[in-house]
């Protein structure tokens, strides 16, 4: 699950083409989710209450959603409507609390009972907003209603700000299309809470509508509930905010309550993240001394906070000049370009310049593709033999170069397995993106034993292209030249000694699953059609098709090999996991390809699809920046 998906990385990132050679992408006729503009709601502290409606077989349903049942849908349609919506009024400035989460279960400590307002959690809230569904025929028999009580006189209420709202919820409401249209109702027995809290309840419709069951049938339909909710109190809050304020006072023991609402002069720290971790490795009062101080710190930070030093490759050198700290290196992750000027800043030493080259290097040229054509070769932490091993390559295994040593005998890689270091030149054929994609793409075969053909060793465990179609006796494969200018060798193998990888789509059959969730809300730790996050999405679309994937972002990205970077995106197929990272260098985001430059993800405030690509209508700037690394979970 992401643990902090608004943290981006403000590295812009230059796209290559998309799908030259890829699977096609999967078709999808999608939208931007609503944005909210300004903070509207600044200060206001809200509870939104979805009612519960119990199922009477006494366990949660798992019918689908769209269904008549009057048991238990009316719970579903208002807590998705809750979920939805809580993430519009945050995006706007407001403190939300949702007092429902799962189907099935009713809050506690007793369903439908209202927060208490004198309770620690609740205490500092200025409004409660109840979501219903009426599940029969006793409501009218079209349009919504939004109830307030006019009667209201406990210590705490505001009933002039509850009318006011409501009459603006009910033209939200209106404007939003709900069927029948809304209407303002003044009704102390309906307006659900008579305790000290101001509360206005809002009833979407009765599934006795015919006019209403057909509204709420289509996909994300609740989403016009959802905005109605932002835009009745986007147009309340600024003018009511004062009674609302006052009402709470009311309720404080301590007389007049602070502002809920941070101050426009607060300053605030670029990235708190990054500086708390810093300031808890250095102690002392002082800033580092030398470089080798600063260098230390830099090392004891990327030790505790890269999601995995091994495949996000960040090297640095510190100098101290008279005026500045001067970081030099190399990176294969934009977002981690600007991190070690951070870490020093966090601890006083600055000013620092940054001089960190993004990889892959330009003196690789057009060729920075590559595939491995010896049996073996074992990867380095240094450009030479015997420093550090990382791990080791096999016969045909296609990766991406990142840079050349001096003397250009070594190649720096990432590798498909994740890993990133050193490997002898003369044991790489390198490529530019045709010839990878050419080498990548048609039917494989695996290795089951090592074999010997044309005095070359076939290593167990080698995935290499066929050279036609198999026989019953035998199967030849394409085995990589060194000269790229050579045609590749074609060596015959015995049929059990190889397996033929099935051509099964299973990544688009994962993608075309995710997409049943369009519009689902975004929930931290969800894994349903009621909401869900954004791993909790990538693994019950891989359940689908039987793989299951570890729970978190952080740790889906170990799985399946590498396909993608910020400057290769040409082999994405659809349902291949796309990560994404903060300037912290933590992997805080995943979602799933399309194919080409779309992928569908879980982010507030829903399921969507967004594009790399800035001609795409979908086009989001903000995941472009923070995109890494792409990874296939299955061949």
């Amino acid at each position: 699950m992401c643990t902090n998906w608004r943290a981006m990385s403000l590295v812009v990132l230059t796209l290559c083409g998309f799908s030259r050679g890829a699977a096609p992408p999967v078709a999808v006729d999608a939208e931007l989710p609503y944005r909210v503009t300004g903070r509207p709601l600044d200060g206001l502290a809200i509870v939104l209450w979805p009612e519960y409606a119990s199922d009477p077989r006494g366990a949660q349903s798992h019918a689908p959603m769209i269904s008549t049942e009057r048991d238990w849908l009316p719970g579903e349609i208002s807590l998705l409507v809750a979920a939805h919506a809580q993430h519009l009024l945050r995006d706007a400035g407001a403190t939300v609390q949702l007092a429902r989460w799962d189907a099935g279960l009713p809050p506690q400590p007793a369903a439908n009972e209202p927060p208490d307002a004198g309770s620690a959690r609740h205490h500092r809230v200025h409004l409660l907003v109840r979501i219903a569904v009426a599940p029969d025929a006793d409501s009218p028999a079209s349009g919504a209603r939004v109830f307030h009580d006019p009667a209201a006189t406990l210590p705490g209420r505001a009933p002039a700000a509850e009318r006011a709202l409501a009459e603006a919820l009910a033209a939200a409401l209106s404007a939003r299309g709900l069927p029948g249209g809304a209407a303002c109702v003044s009704n102390a027995a309906d307006a659900a809470d008579r305790g000290s809290l101001p509360t206005v309840r809002v009833e979407l419709g009765t599934l006795a509508d015919p006019a209403f069951r057909a509204w709420v049938r289509p996909r994300g339909a609740f989403r016009a509930a959802s905005i109605a909710l932002y835009e009745g109190l986007a147009a309340t809050w600024p003018a009511q905010q004062g009674a609302f304020e006052t009402a709470r006072a009311a309720r404080d023991e301590g007389g007049a309550a602070p502002p809920t609402s941070r101050p426009a002069t607060t300053p605030r720290e670029p990235d708190p993240k990054i500086a708390a971790t810093a300031r808890r490795l250095w102690r002392a009062a002082a800033p580092p001394a030398d470089a080798a101080e600063a260098e230390w710190l830099i090392e004891q930070y990327l030790r505790r906070m890269l999601t995995d030093p091994t495949f996000f490759y960040l090297r640095t050198h510190v100098a101290r000049a008279d005026d500045a700290w001067i970081v030099s290196g190399a990176t294969n992750c934009p977002p981690l370009r600007e991190l070690p000027a951070a870490i020093l800043a966090a601890v006083g030493a600055e000013p620092v310049r940054t001089e960190i080259a993004l990889l892959p290097a330009a003196r690789l040229g057009p060729r920075r593709q590559g595939v491995v054509c010896r049996p073996t070769v074992m990867v380095w932490n240094a450009p030479r033999e015997g420093v550090g091993v990382q791990t080791q390559l096999l016969l045909g295994e296609p990766v991406f170069l990142l840079d050349e040593s001096d003397d250009t005998t070594f190649l720096l890689l990432h590798g498909r397995d994740g890993y990133v270091g050193w490997v002898r030149a003369d044991a790489v054929r390198r490529l530019d993106a045709a010839g990878r994609a050419a080498w990548s793409r048609g039917p494989r075969g695996v290795l089951l034993r090592d074999c010997f053909a044309e005095d070359l060793r076939l290593p167990t465990g080698a995935t290499l292209p066929l050279a036609g179609n198999p026989r019953d006796d035998r199967v030849e494969l394409l085995v990589p030249r060194l000269d790229p200018a050579a045609d590749d060798l074609s060596v015959a193998v015995p049929a059990a000694a190889v397996r033929v990888l099935s051509p099964e789509p299973s990544g688009r059959r994962a993608a075309r699953a995710a997409l049943e969730y369009l519009t689902t809300p975004y929930l931290f730790g969800g894994r349903s059609h009621l909401g869900l996050d954004c791993s909790g999405l990538t693994g019950v679309a891989y359940a689908t098709v039987g793989l299951v994937l570890p729970r978190d972002a952080r740790q889906q990205i170990l799985v399946g090999q590498l396909v993608g970077t910020p400057w290769h995106l040409d082999e994405l197929d659809p349902g291949d996991l796309v990560f994404f990272c903060d300037a912290s260098g933590a992997v805080i985001h995943t979602g799933l390809s399309l194919g080409g430059p779309r992928f569908v993800h879980s982010a507030p405030p829903e399921v969507q699809v967004s594009s790399f690509d800035p001609a795409d209508p979908l086009y989001h700037e903000g995941w472009t920046r923070a995109f890494v690394f792409a990874r296939r979970p299955l061949p």
